[in-house]
């Protein structure tokens, strides 16, 4: 594959995400919609990591993957959480949820 299919291919995994992520009411669409975004920027590290020839960029998606992974889990259980308080996945149902 070409160098800039992949960069183009990342960037819209990332700008679909975001785009998702603000657009979408459901918590988990929206926290899908994060992950996406984060896949879109695991594959830029992958591939600088293989076009410069050293494991350093392997390395960082792996710890981004691993912190994503946790990210995703604290998502989840808020999202579990506030459903079993509230009964709704929407995000504008939780306003009063503010300071």
């Amino acid at each position: 594959m070409s160098s800039s299919l992949v960069l183009t291919i990342a960037i819209l995994l990332f700008f679909c995400g975001i785009a998702g992520a603000l657009s979408r009411r459901s918590v988990l669409v929206t926290s899908l919609s994060l992950l996406l975004s984060q896949s879109g920027t695991v594959l830029i590290f992958v591939h600088t990591g293989l076009s410069h020839g050293d494991g350093g960029g392997m390395a960082r998606a792996l710890i981004f993957i691993l912190l994503c992974g946790g990210i995703a889990l604290v998502q989840g259980a808020v999202a579990i959480a506030v459903y079993r308080h509230r009964a709704s996945t929407n995000l504008d149902e939780f306003r009063e949820l503010r300071g």
